[in-house]
């Protein structure tokens, strides 16, 4: 959701909708995380604003966390008609957050922000995804897939596990590349995911160079994931020029980050190095976080 005016020309303000004249007392929606603003349009009846401070609230942004506050904001939004705030005060109840827990009211909820926007579709995907069963299997994709057209990118990132597992949909890792590279844009672990299909070719065909700019942008957005893969790329030269220093120092940050296949990486490129004993301290922790292959060296 646009939640402020940057966009529009000089002299309008978004109203939710679209670029309009405001007058200084008119409604507007507030810009996220301006708590004053948000506060002055939510109690002079902005719903979209009460959602704005809503987030605030939940995240803990510009006021102390408050997850009931948060929820009551989200019930005003949402009763003014904010279809958002609606799916956020659902995803709440369903998980009990800063509410008791009640599935049926989550449900209802949900499907009424999902009925009115696409985007909104992305919880109720949640929960299906999370329940057992060949009919809820089938349904959590249809609702991702209508979530991630509709802008919502956690979304798109979710169905590309479905088809990279074929759970709810047939089994198509091209399709899973292709929403991860979308979802990339904006999330650091699907970069992570397309950079590792692409250079061990997982379901698609093997591209080393193209690999490199998704587990870059994966790295510096923050995934441990994507920088222990680039720290191997680096090491070995798959798809780049070959910089060692660049790769241990990207595998040790992997590593102390707590990614199993980052401490076996190092490992291995200690073992290289003639380093055999400190090769077997990053073995046991790759072998404890769950890289079994590890585990006898």
């Amino acid at each position: 959701m646009k939640t402020e005016s940057a966009g529009c020309p000089s002299g309008l303000r978004w109203d939710g909708v679209k670029c309009a004249q405001m007058r200084s007392e008119g409604l507007y929606l507030c810009e996220r995380d301006n708590i004053s603003e948000c506060t002055r349009q939510c109690q002079a009846g902005h719903a979209g604003s009460c959602g704005s401070l809503g987030f605030s609230y939940l995240a803990g942004k510009g006021v102390a966390l408050n997850r009931s506050r948060a929820a009551s904001l989200f019930d005003t939004a949402c009763r003014g008609g904010d279809m958002t705030s609606c799916e956020n005060l659902g995803g709440m109840y369903l998980r009990g957050v800063g509410v008791r827990l009640e599935t049926g009211r989550a449900v209802h909820l949900m499907s009424k922000g999902c009925e009115a926007e696409p985007r909104n579709c992305f919880n109720l995907g949640v929960m299906f995804r999370d329940r057992e069963g060949k009919d809820n299997a089938q349904r959590a994709p249809e609702l991702f897939s209508r979530a991630c057209y509709g802008g919502r990118v956690d979304a798109c990132t979710e169905l590309a596990i479905r088809y990279a597992t074929g759970s709810g949909v047939p089994k198509d890792g091209q399709r899973a590349l292709e929403l991860r590279q979308v979802a990339c844009q904006s999330d650091g672990l699907a970069c992570a995911h397309a950079g590792i299909q692409l250079l061990f070719g997982s379901a698609v065909p093997m591209d080393e160079q193209g690999a490199f700019p998704y587990l870059s942008r994966g790295c510096e957005s923050g995934a441990p994931l994507a920088c222990a893969v680039l720290g191997h790329v680096y090491y070995t030269g798959k798809g780049t020029g070959v910089d060692p220093q660049k790769g241990m120092k990207l595998l040790e940050h992997a590593c102390h980050s707590d990614v199993g296949i980052g401490c076996g990486y190092l490992a291995q490129a200690h073992r290289d190095q003639g380093n055999d004993q400190v090769a077997r301290q990053y073995d046991q922790k790759a072998c404890e976080l769950g890289v079994q292959e590890t585990c006898g060296n």
